[in-house]
C-alpha cells in the first residue's frame, strides 16, 4: 500500500496523541481520508480516558479535537480554529486538549483510574 501526504500526516499526529496522552488514549483510528489536489482531509477517532470517544478532523488545513456526542455532533475541545501549520508545539497543544477532556469528566472516575 502506498501512503499519501494525507497518511503520512495522519499517522504522524496519531505518533503524537499516542506520545503525549500515553495510556488516558486508547483504539485509535485513521478515517475518511482524501487526497486530492482540491480537497485534503483525514479523521482520527479514539477513546480518551476511558471515558469519551474524541475525533481529530483536519480538512483544507484546519483542524480541531472535539468529544463525539453521536453521529452528526460534537462538542469542540479549542477554544478557537486552528491550521495545522500554526501549531507549533504539539506537546503543549495536546495537552491543552488533555486539561480540556479532563475538565469534563469528573475527578472521581479520574482518581479512580490514577489520572487525578
Amino acid at each position: 500500500m502506498q501512503l499519501n501526504n494525507m497518511d503520512r500526516l495522519a499517522m504522524g499526529l496519531c505518533d503524537k496523541i499516542e506520545a503525549i496522552f500515553g495510556d488516558r488514549a486508547g483504539t485509535i483510528s485513521i478515517y475518511d481520508v482524501v487526497e486530492d489536489p482540491n480537497h485534503r482531509a483525514f479523521k482520527i477517532k479514539f477513546i480518551a480516558y476511558d471515558y469519551f470517544g474524541i475525533q481529530f478532523s483536519y480538512e483544507l488545513g484546519l483542524m480541531g479535537f472535539s468529544i463525539v456526542l453521536n453521529d452528526q455532533f460534537g462538542v469542540s475541545l479549542s477554544k478557537h480554529k486552528y491550521a495545522y501549520s500554526e501549531v507549533e508545539d504539539w506537546e503543549r497543544y495536546l495537552r491543552e486538549i488533555m486539561a480540556e477532556i479532563e475538565l469534563r469528566i469528573p475527578d472521581k472516575f479520574l482518581k479512580a483510574k490514577g489520572w487525578l
